[in-house]
């Protein structure tokens, strides 16, 4: 990633709030973003099967790219409940010898973990569980040679504009006038 997780969090949150107090009809407590984290990488792990041709799907173009988004997202909202640090620098490399299948494995392991961690509020493994998945992903992204960032912000503006739409729906006027370019840094996308 060449932008920081708490970089992607700043441009979100205009995304998390509207979730949280238009869209979620009811609240996401720590409980419920870990259950949608396990679901997002069980989401992924199928993606990758059919990728790598373990199943007979044809993969959807993107589909990795979605889902690796979406892991991401959720990691954000996690530590952002917990007020956790986003700072990645501290953490070891993952091997040099890591397969797809690996990494699809080393998920699950680490998202039973984060059920575990939440429910005792252990912070600290926690935080430190959160970002490991966050490399993998990353790692991920890199193995399939797209940018995790490119990707997680493409599906921020699709959101932005679904959430325009919904607002628009629940409220009986247009909301699309909400949509905001995002803009991390000197880089500006639209």
């Amino acid at each position: 990633m060449k932008y920081t997780l708490e970089e992607l969090y700043k441009n979100s949150l205009d995304v998390i709030e509207n979730f949280q107090q238009h869209i979620e009809p009811r609240l996401w407590d720590k409980r419920i973003l870990t259950i949608e984290l396990a679901g997002e990488i069980g989401s992924l792990t199928h993606a990758l099967l059919n990728k790598e041709g373990y199943k007979r799907r044809t993969p959807k173009r993107g589909a990795i790219q979605d889902e690796c988004s979406d892991v991401i997202f959720i990691i954000i909202r996690l530590m952002a409940h917990y007020r956790l640090s986003f700072d990645r620098t501290e953490l070891d490399l993952l091997p040099q010898s890591l397969t797809v299948e690996d990494a699809a494995i080393e998920l699950i392991k680490l998202v039973g973990l984060i059920a575990v961690y939440v429910q005792d509020d252990a912070m600290i493994p926690l935080s430190v569980t959160l970002l490991k998945i966050s490399k993998i992903v990353d790692w991920i992204a890199s193995y399939y040679n797209f940018s995790l960032d490119e990707a997680y912000l493409s599906e921020l503006r699709i959101c932005r504009i679904y959430q325009a739409k919904t607002l628009a729906k629940l409220k009986g006027k247009s909301m699309l006038h909400w949509f905001k370019p995002l803009k991390i840094g000197k880089h500006h996308y639209e």
